[in-house]
């Protein structure tokens, strides 16, 4: 539900076909948590705010064909498109009243905010909470969409960040003046490289123990520094695995090292940081927030749906 703002975690970096090519790019990353700094980031959904000339007015805009999010989402139309009752319709009669609260046109104007259909303001929140609390992201050009006019992206993401410094996101906060509106939490590392050091020795000493079959099977992470990925599973299988540390076939363990290096990394950040959530650093260069999270699989929950479906027709899904 992030996607919007181009959230893609770590894992995923497709460039990087080996264990040596991966503590590259995790290098890399320790490299920009030191010069930019990192957030503490536990939200899961993104409410894009832009300023409507035609409804003079704060409106939400998910970006779609809809006639809804074209014209935008306002407090006047909202309850046409989500019940009073549901969470969405609370969350963004929330935001938009703190956002229609604001008078410091001059502010907005500094920021070119309402003369530019094409920005938007992130506003994110984790809906899982009891007490929610709304976090200034950053401010961004829509991506052109179909019909939907916007910037030309270099990597095919939805939207291209101008700016998230936390002086800019402080600003924005304090102009809102909401107390449950605020930046993220910022964290910066000093020594990039003593800590890559540090985490990359930890990694490489690692002995990784999978129950095969009812017997254990030990991989030592310092065999495959130079043995390139192999990719015989999906996301939800190599997170199965990974987690409950069992398989009834043989592993393939390179296929899991991409998995096994982000959630050690989560680890060490947990370790050195204090953290209680999930790590967000943005990479200018792929104009992407990079997300380092823990790796967690509900294997009784699987199972019982296993379970459950092993008596029903099988439907061919859809993607």
């Amino acid at each position: 539900m992030l996607d919007l703002i181009n959230v893609s975690s770590s894992y995923n970096f497709k460039k990087a076909s080996s264990l040596s090519q991966s503590l590259v790019f995790y290098k890399n990353i320790l490299m920009l948590m030191s010069k930019k700094g990192f957030r503490q980031h536990s939200d899961n959904v993104v409410f894009p705010v832009r300023w409507s000339r035609q409804k003079n007015t704060w409106v939400v805009d998910f970006r779609t064909q809809k006639e809804r999010d074209v014209k935008g989402i306002e407090l006047n139309n909202l309850k046409q498109f989500y019940s009073k009752d549901s969470t969405t319709h609370k969350l963004i009669h929330e935001l938009l009243s703190i956002f229609n609260k604001s008078t410091d046109d001059k502010f907005w104007n500094k920021l070119n905010i309402k003369t530019n259909e094409t920005k938007f303001i992130a506003i994110t929140c984790n809906i899982g909470t009891e007490n929610i609390v709304f976090h200034v992201e950053g401010i961004y050009y829509f991506a052109e969409y179909n019909t939907r006019p916007g910037t030309m992206p270099r990597n095919s993401c939805r939207a291209v960040l101008i700016e998230n410094s936390m002086e800019t996101l402080t600003l924005i906060s304090n102009v809102l003046n909401s107390s449950i509106l605020r930046p993220h939490k910022t964290f910066k590392n000093k020594s990039y490289y003593g800590e890559y050091e540090k985490f990359a020795s930890t990694l490489i000493r690692q002995t990784y123990t999978f129950s095969v079959n009812t017997t254990n099977v030990n991989f030592n992470m310092s065999d495959y520094l130079n043995i390139k990925y192999k990719n015989p599973y999906n996301y939800k299988e190599a997170i199965k695995i990974y987690c409950s540390r069992r398989s009834f076939n043989p592993i393939t363990f390179e296929g899991l090292i991409p998995y096994i290096v982000h959630d050690d990394f989560y680890k060490f950040l947990i370790d050195e940081f204090n953290l209680s959530t999930d790590a967000f650093i943005y990479d200018k260069l792929i104009e992407k927030n990079i997300k380092v999270s823990s790796l967690s699989y509900n294997v009784i929950k699987k199972d019982k749906e296993d379970n459950n479906q092993s008596n029903v027709l099988l439907l061919p899904a859809v993607y």
